[in-house]
C-alpha cells in the first residue's frame, strides 16, 4: 500500500493506493485539509490547516497559503520495484 498526497492551493488530500483503487483518506472534520498556515507575530508561534484558516482574520497572526511558501517542487527519482527470480 502506498500514500499519495496532493498538496493543493487551497486544500491538501491524502489518498491511499490499494489494489488498483485510490480512496481518499478521512479526517475526523472531513476528506482535505487547508493548504494554510499561520504564524503569530510576536512569538513566532506556527498553526497549520484549519486552525491556521481560523486564525487568517486575526491582526496579531499572518496567514498564507502553503503552497506559496514552499520551494519548487523537485522531481523525485523512482526505482523499478524488485522482482523475485525463479
Amino acid at each position: 500500500m502506498r500514500l499519495g498526497i496532493d498538496f493543493g492551493t487551497t486544500h491538501t488530500v491524502a489518498a491511499l493506493v490499494d489494489r488498483g483503487n485510490y480512496p481518499v483518506v478521512s479526517f475526523e472534520w472531513g476528506d482535505s485539509v487547508a493548504s494554510l498556515l499561520a504564524v503569530r507575530r510576536k512569538d513566532g508561534a506556527v498553526r497549520y490547516g484549519h486552525q491556521a484558516l481560523e486564525l487568517a482574520g486575526d491582526p496579531s497572526w499572518s496567514a498564507r497559503s502553503s503552497a506559496s511558501s514552499r520551494p519548487p517542487a523537485r522531481r523525485a527519482r523512482c526505482r523499478p520495484a524488485a522482482t523475485a527470480s525463479g
